[in-house]
């Protein structure tokens, strides 16, 4: 398993390695690529598959044919409606031998099956790659960005026991303070030590925001559509945070969202078309703006929104070595702030069509947002993002949540990720999803 670790990894890290994007889509694109031509005699769909993955000296033939095939169909179930591939893959992945593949192997299955739209495989897998860390005894035979990964298994799988020590050898080297800030930072949040030093949350986060939030009951709102009016109740909290709010969303929340907002946080691409491309404008009474990276502060000064607090958030993608969404954003921050109260209203973690309606200046519907989503679904790991709002939420007696977002809690890891596959892997065909 050492051997195939270091392989891998290495070639991870290699300048001219492909990125993971590169290499998932290229898997992406044989398994679309095989599907067409699964029923014909003049390619074999296997080989497409084989070499795509060849290309990143990744043995794909380690899993048998009669598991490929399953999972074209299974990616392919709006086409063909069997629901019989999917059910023998889950039953497989139960069963096999996990050391067919090394642990960065099983990763690369586990980003294709999330870019298929095949959450509860990926959900699968992830439980071979916590057991392949378990079995392992002595964590000092391995680098710090092999350590970084198991941290990051061990996180997925609410694995206390796992991130602590994978941290904790990470730590000894010495050699990447940021990265140990930041994990720090995320592991008293998810697993609710909340013992982080003071120093450290004010390195980390400005005093000023700090402050704004402090002994405050902070209504958290998002975009997921209602026919509740919730208006009154989110008022009456101290701080109302939206995501990426904008003066359009106005008039569509008036009565059931409220159009109050205090604090917005930004994800990159949608304060870029604000600040640069002129959709959409800050809300007049916003007071502050959290947002990704010191340019975008440039890009809202320059509009002249000098009334609008800025400030950088905390890099997270330094530990998850992909991006986050919004609330597993806000939720670390404010799980280590000292908050009087927080309530989540409108957010349901992707679990219904509706979200894709709202909140998206460039892709205001259904289909087109889904399905460009589903592009950079291994990016925004749904697993991750569940189990970090999900451990926060339950770890901290002043959080609370609607019934909506009280019944997403309840389901379930596993559960979540079949109604994240349901809904956004099987309703769309292999063609839809490139």
């Amino acid at each position: 398993m050492k051997k195939y670790i270091k392989k891998i990894v290495g070639s991870l890290y290699k300048s001219n390695a492909r990125n993971q994007k590169a290499r998932t889509n290229s898997y992406y694109s044989a398994i679309v690529q095989a599907n067409k031509v699964i029923n014909t005699n003049k390619k074999d769909p296997i080989k497409i598959i084989q070499n795509a993955f060849l290309k990143d000296g990744m043995d794909s033939t380690k899993l048998n044919d009669q598991w490929w095939y399953n999972f074209i169909y299974a990616g392919d179930y709006k086409i063909n409606k069997n629901k019989t591939p999917l059910k023998e893959l889950e039953s497989s992945l139960r069963e096999i031998e996990s050391n067919i593949y090394s642990i960065n192997e099983w990763l690369e299955i586990y980003y294709l099956s999330l870019r298929t739209g095949l959450s509860h495989i990926a959900y699968l897998i992830q439980n071979i790659l916590i057991k392949k860390i378990n079995c392992i005894d002595n964590f000092k035979n391995y680098n710090i960005d092999e350590l970084k990964i198991f941290a990051l298994i061990g996180l997925k799988s609410l694995d206390e026991k796992i991130t602590k020590k994978a941290l904790s050898h990470i730590n000894s080297f010495g050699s990447d303070l940021e990265y140990n800030q930041v994990a720090e930072f995320v592991f008293q949040s998810i697993f609710g030590k909340n013992s982080v030093q003071n120093n450290l949350i004010k390195g980390m986060i400005d005093h000023e925001y700090l402050n704004y939030v402090k002994e405050k009951s902070i209504a958290i709102v998002g975009p997921k559509p209602t026919k509740i009016n919730k208006s009154d109740e989110i008022n009456s909290f101290d701080r109302v945070i939206k995501f990426n709010y904008h003066d359009d969303y106005l008039l569509e929340d008036s009565l059931y969202h409220s159009e109050r907002c205090d604090l917005s946080y930004y994800s990159g691409t949608q304060v870029e078309l604000i600040t640069k491309l002129h959709k959409g404008m800050l809300p007049e009474k916003l007071e502050w703006a959290v947002i990704l990276n010191h340019g975008f502060r440039v890009g809202i000064k320059e509009k002249n929104y000098n009334r609008v607090e800025v400030r950088q958030e905390i890099d997270f993608k330094k530990f998850f070595l992909k991006n986050l969404t919004g609330l597993p954003r806000v939720l670390l921050e404010l799980s280590m702030c000292r908050t009087k109260k927080i309530k989540i209203y409108n957010l349901d973690l992707m679990i219904t069509k509706e979200r894709f309606n709202n909140y998206r200046l460039d892709e205001s519907r259904y289909e087109g947002g889904r399905l460009l989503w589903l592009h950079g679904a291994f990016n925004h790991d749904s697993l991750v993002q569940y189990q970090i709002v999900s451990s926060i939420y339950n770890n901290n007696n002043n959080f609370f949540g609607d019934k909506e977002f009280e019944s997403v809690m309840n389901l379930g890891a596993e559960n979540y990720m079949i109604k994240m596959q349901e809904l956004h892997g099987l309703s769309a065909s292999l063609d839809e999803k490139s």
